[in-house]
């Protein structure tokens, strides 16, 4: 019975211990990489969000949002449509050693990029091989890659690294997960859109965005969570930036709500610097303990409303 006992590897297998279930061996020992992804409404629906390991959504300037992809073992033959970067977004593929796969940045990216250690792959700076567009869409929100084109470049470039990631939470059944009811979970982005996560049968969150489920453009099917970490953060806007860019701060500590089994409870985060990974940990600092599935981190700033039904 799948509901009583944690999945399990089989030959050749081994645990993907962002996900917790069983993927080849040979995946887990490819190097990450991280994809920006738009999530302004002409964005909609994205491709390929479902196929990866974890995905993060923060804010960018505006009001709107951006999803982080990170990709490991997850495939996906379409992904995007891919966006550009902010500065703060590479504190993210720093800490998983992610190759950074977006479409141009702002100025503030372009200051910092060749002074961190994060090989990149920018459409606007040419990387040839790794996107294309498509026809039946406007720019900017035609440009898309895949996981075999953006595999093929790494390996092309000598890139390729095993990612020492340990086991950054602990897997748990439904049933041993405690917490207060979290059946409808809805975020207020400030300046932005509400985006609604729905519980359902299959113990996955649905989302809404718009007022629209959302779906993938490649296959039709809701885009799903089974745990959702909502990652408080400070952020202001940055002085004297014309269109209203914002300052991230990533490295810290603050605190989280866990999201997962139709429950929520408190925790908290740390990140002592760029390259660290950011720890999540329950409220008494043990390690997180998140049901089997795909993650979505959602790094919410000052002014948002998050309410739990």
């Amino acid at each position: 019975n799948a509901t009583s006992a944690l999945p399990q590897p089989g030959p050749g297998q081994a645990i993907n211990p962002l996900t917790g279930l069983p993927v080849p061996q040979a995946a887990l020992e490819q190097r990450m990489f991280l994809v920006a992804i738009g999530n302004n409404p002409s964005a909609r629906p994205q491709s390929g969000l479902s196929h990866a390991d974890l995905v993060y959504e923060l804010p960018a300037e505006g009001g709107i949002t951006r999803f982080l992809a990170l990709y490991w073992a997850g495939e996906a033959e379409v992904i995007g449509p891919v966006r550009s970067s902010r500065h703060y977004f590479l504190d993210l593929a720093l800490e998983r050693q992610a190759v950074w796969v977006h479409a141009g940045g702002s100025p503030q990216h372009y200051a910092q990029i060749g002074k961190v250690d994060v090989p990149d792959l920018d459409d606007v700076r040419g990387a040839p091989g790794v996107f294309w567009r498509s026809e039946d869409r406007r720019r900017p929100d035609n440009l898309y890659t895949s996981s075999e084109r953006v595999r093929s470049v790494i390996r092309d470039k000598g890139w390729e690294r095993s990612p020492v990631i340990g086991r950054p939470w602990q897997f748990a059944l439904p049933d041993q997960i405690d917490g207060e009811p979290a059946t409808s979970v809805s975020i207020d982005w400030p300046g932005g859109e509400t985006v609604v996560f729905d519980y359902g049968a299959e113990g996955l969150y649905d989302q809404r965005r718009g007022g629209k489920l959302v779906t993938d453009q490649a296959t039709g099917a809701p885009v799903r969570a089974a745990n959702l970490i909502v990652q408080y953060v400070q952020a202001r806007r940055i002085a004297g930036d014309a269109e209203g860019r914002l300052d991230v701060e990533l490295v810290g500590r603050g605190e989280i709500d866990i999201v997962t089994a139709g429950k929520v409870r408190k925790g908290r985060w740390r990140k002592v610097d760029r390259p660290s990974a950011t720890v999540f940990s329950e409220s008494d600092d043990s390690p997180l303990r998140l049901v089997p599935g795909q993650t979505w981190v959602l790094i919410v700033p000052p002014g948002a409303e998050v309410e739990y039904r």
